[in-house]
């Protein structure tokens, strides 16, 4: 899912949109692990991952890649949605038959509670984008949608 708004302020576009993740939509985690500001042209750029679990073993994460340009008055973002299940380390106990288990498992007892998993991921990547626009757009943008 990718949107670029037009907006008159870009540069307040970034610090709105960390708090959108860290306070309002109420990630467990949110992380960022790459960001660029050039200071020259004011351009960021920003790789955001925000973490929401479902249960033990199994999160959503939302994968956001953003950019926002005063020189252009652009937020350029998208965003991609995936389940994603760790099971935990068992040290010693790591051996073939710990391996089996989980693929027994994963066949027979859990793959269809992560496919449900799958539909909310996706509606909580359109929310995001929904409250983006939202919040964004009114406080920030003269409301384009490119």
């Amino acid at each position: 899912m990718h949107n670029t708004i037009a907006l008159r302020e870009p540069e307040r576009a970034y610090s709105e949109i960390r708090d959108l993740l860290e306070r309002r939509m109420h990630f467990d985690t949110v992380q960022e692990p790459k960001y660029y500001n050039d200071v020259d042209t004011g351009v960021i750029r920003s790789e955001i991952d925000a973490v929401a679990g479902m249960d033990t073993d199994t999160v959503v994460e939302l994968e956001i890649e953003l950019t926002v340009s005063p020189v252009s008055e652009e937020l350029d973002i998208g965003v991609k949605s995936k389940v994603v299940t760790e099971y935990p380390d068992m040290g010693p106990f790591n051996n073939l038959a710990y391996y089996a288990y989980l693929s027994v498992r994963e066949i027979f007892l859990y793959g269809g509670v992560r496919e449900e998993y799958e539909e909310p991921a996706e509606e909580l990547a359109e929310e995001f984008m929904e409250r983006v626009r939202q919040s964004v757009e009114v406080r920030h943008g003269r409301g384009e949608t490119v």
